[in-house]
């Protein structure tokens, strides 16, 4: 009989050992758990999120929200480079359904002035797509401003080669209300 019941005894102190380790390994699934839950509520560079936003210039003016797309929501890989730098660097760090408001100064969004001079990229762009050289371009030089498209040549000095920028929102601070909709 004593045998037995030693039998039994160390049968009972293995299924507790066994017991305990399975609750041991629960609870790490669980921190672990936790912790990818908490990460998701958090934007991180990388991570896809979903926003619904409004965009206005200092003085008020709403120039876009996510309101005048619906059905479309703007979603994007945050700190990937898709969006202008000062709404990239803006979202890093929200928290998921947050509300905030961003400052983002011109140089951050659409550029601080709306003269940029072109890089010879642009003018092998231009070239590309309007058969013009360079060479071409500064015969016109007595008739500026040059356009084509959206691209209007305003100066050229010492071969150098000035354009307005065509965005709108050039030389502007702007503000951004964001919201997190989704993070992914």
């Amino acid at each position: 009989m004593k045998k037995i019941a030693i039998i039994l005894m160390l049968a009972l102190t293995l299924a507790s050992c066994t017991n305990n380790e399975k609750t041991e390994n629960k609870t790490e699934d669980k921190t672990t758990q936790v912790k990818n839950e908490v990460k998701k509520e958090i934007v991180n560079k990388g991570d896809t999120i979903t926003v619904t936003y409004t965009g206005s210039t200092t003085d008020g003016v709403i120039f876009d929200a996510s309101s005048k797309h619906p059905g479309q929501p703007l979603t994007f890989v945050a700190g990937a480079g898709q969006m202008i730098p000062g709404f990239d660097a803006g979202v890093i760090w929200m928290k998921l359904w947050e509300t905030k408001t961003i400052n983002i100064p011109a140089a951050q969004a659409y550029g601080e002035t709306d003269v940029v001079e072109l890089t010879d990229a642009d003018l092998e762009a231009i070239e590309t797509q309007w058969g013009l050289k360079k060479e071409d371009i500064k015969i016109w030089d007595n008739k500026m401003p040059l356009s084509w498209g959206i691209l209007k040549i305003i100066k050229i000095e010492n071969w150098k080669f000035y354009a307005k920028n065509p965005n709108e929102l050039a030389g502007k601070d702007l503000i951004f209300e964001v919201r997190i909709e989704e993070i992914k």
